[in-house]
């Protein structure tokens, strides 16, 4: 089986701050604008190094359906709070540039995992890169279906199932990219797990810090 179909993510908890911030609408806003944000920053870095004479139409579809789903949040984000409108930047938002640092932290890590692997992904233009996108399409999810069902019952339309079947698509799309590049992913995946793992904790403190701040 390939190791695409059987990943999961460390388990991370995330219960505690998420069930503090989805009862208070204006932190709920906030977070909802933070998903707005790093779904965006995700769609622009998918499309951010790639060589348009082999741009493959999977990419302008990540693309497309990253902005949308940004654009999904943001709406949901300004029904509960009409002031983070105009804004990603830190009073709209919780946890300032740590998702940028998430994903930097993480693709250095997993080029520096694969070199010391050996990895044939580490030679090819982009596998680092292609395989953190991975591995933070799959830490989503895992967020996602956590949030979801308080997002169901918090009364405002829940966008989260349908973005979580959209990224099962793209992960089995990045996942059959990395099957051939390198067929033996799975031997080193244990490893790259706790890299992503790490770098999420960061993250994840980061949001828990904001929350405790913000709710005070």
């Amino acid at each position: 089986m390939a190791a695409h179909q059987v990943f999961k993510p460390k388990v991370i908890a995330l219960e505690g701050a998420l069930e503090r911030l989805v009862v208070d609408s204006s932190l709920h806003a906030r977070f909802l604008n933070t998903l707005s944000r790093l779904e965006f920053l995700e769609a622009q870095r998918g499309v951010a190094s790639v060589d348009l004479h082999v741009f493959r139409k999977e990419t302008l579809q990540f693309h497309v359906e990253g902005t949308r789903h940004a654009w999904m949040f943001k709406k949901l984000a300004c029904r509960l709070d009409g002031r983070v409108a105009d804004s990603f930047g830190h009073q709209a938002t919780f946890a300032g540039d740590a998702w940028d640092e998430y994903q930097a932290a993480l693709e250095a890590a997993v080029n520096t995992t694969l070199q010391e692997a050996s990895a044939t992904l580490a030679t090819v233009e982009s596998g680092a890169r292609t395989c953190a996108s991975w591995l933070a399409a799959h830490r989503l999810i895992e967020l996602y279906s956590v949030y979801e069902p308080m997002l169901a019952a918090s009364g405002i339309p829940n966008v989260v199932a349908v973005i979580i079947e959209d990224k099962l698509v793209h992960i089995e799309s990045l996942g059959e990219q990395l099957a051939a590049l390198d067929d033996d992913l799975s031997s080193y995946l244990e490893v790259l797990s706790d890299v992503e793992s790490n770098c999420f904790r960061r993250f994840w403190g980061h949001i828990e810090a904001c929350v405790e701040v913000a709710a005070a």
